[in-house]
């Protein structure tokens, strides 16, 4: 066979869209990281703080059976959501400056915790979304967070936490070790 210009153009093109599918390939079966992102929306209309979490089923899966002991998950059961919604109430803390029960510090480092009910949780797809609400009377200076969810699962676990006060978003990310961190609204 006499090689030409036209088969070798086509012989790099075949390899090339070969690598292609085959970088894709590689990129969709890499490791999943284990984070959970965490919004916290203030909602001017209703006076009202609204947190969203968002993490993978398979975690989910893992904490109801290796942390919550249940036999067997089902994230169609409402009992088994509920006990989510519930663990990520615990372990999602957040302080705003204040004085009175629970105070921490003093002068205008004070701060008082605040308690977010859990009222929900569902199936989003591969994700499972658990839901906080809590009305307020008016917005704080900013939040003193600590965000546990799934740190005790994963020493990878990375979680985020965005606010979205109306002026714009502001993150941070928990890792590691990470303990309280504030955000200005």
């Amino acid at each position: 066979m006499r090689v030409t210009r036209r088969i070798v153009i086509k012989g790099a093109a075949g390899i090339a869209a070969l690598s292609a599918c085959g970088l894709a390939a590689f990129k969709a079966s890499a490791h999943r990281q284990h984070e959970c992102f965490t919004t916290m929306t203030w909602v001017a209309r209703r006076s009202s703080l609204e947190v969203e979490h968002l993490f993978h089923f398979h975690d989910a899966a893992v904490l109801l059976t290796e942390y919550l002991g249940v036999g067997r998950p089902d994230l169609s059961d409402t009992t088994q959501l509920a006990q989510l919604a519930l663990y990520c109430e615990e372990r999602f803390m957040v302080r705003i400056p204040g004085t009175g029960e629970g105070q921490e510090g003093e002068g205008p480092e004070a701060t008082i915790p605040l308690v977010i009910p859990a009222i929900g949780a569902e199936e989003l797809g591969s994700d499972v979304a658990c839901y906080q609400d809590l009305e307020m009377d008016a917005l704080p200076a900013w939040f003193d967070i600590d965000n546990q969810i799934l740190r005790d699962v994963y020493r990878s676990q990375r979680n985020f936490v965005n606010l979205d006060a109306g002026t714009g978003v502001r993150t941070v990310e928990f890792s590691g070790r990470d303990q309280i961190k504030r955000l200005a609204v």
